[in-house]
Formats: structure tokens, sequence, C-alpha cells
């Protein structure tokens, strides 16, 4: 008889252990899901962010490289063209000085 009762007991125990068992696995699936939900929003949001600001200034970038290697390959040096553009500048300051 008293093997009954701490069979019972085994039992009864061993019963505990499993729900106990089986309430952290949910819990941990539940507390798992909802972190990597947040955490899969917040990469998403950030990675979405810095698309929207880095992928026009990359275009830019990359249309300004082209413009300055097309000037290149066309026929001369950036510096001249900047020494052309004011002394261009320089005579139109003196015409409009004698003008006047």
């Amino acid at each position: 008889m008293w093997w009954e009762s701490s069979l019972i007991l085994i039992l009864w125990y061993t019963m505990n252990i499993k729900l106990i068992k089986l309430s952290y696995g949910i819990l941990a699936i539940l507390a798992g899901l909802t972190v990597g939900l947040a955490l899969a929003v917040y990469v998403g949001l950030m990675t979405g962010l810095q698309t929207f600001i880095m992928f026009p200034l990359q275009v830019y970038t990359n249309c300004v490289n082209s413009a300055i290697e097309k000037k290149m390959k066309a026929g001369g040096s950036l510096s001249q063209e900047n020494k052309d553009m004011w002394e261009r500048h320089i005579q139109r300051m003196k015409e409009q000085n004698e003008k006047n």
C-alpha cells in the first residue's frame, strides 16, 4: 500500500514538472516571438531610412563623377575651365565698369 501512495506522488510530481516545463516553453516562445517581431520592425525601419537617405546621395555622387569624367575626356582639365570662367567674369566686370 505504501508503494501505491508513493507511486501516485511520483506521478503527481512528474506531471507537475511536465506542466511547469510546458508553461516555461510556451512563455519562452511567446517572449521570443515578441522580441523577435519588435527587433524585425526596428531593423526594417532603420534599413528603410538608411536606404531612403543614402540612395539619392549615391546617385548624385555617381552623376557628378561621371560628369567630371566626361569633361576630362572632352578636352582638358577642370582647372583650365575654372580659369576661363574667372577670366570671362573679370572681363565682364571691366566692361561694366567702362560702361558706367
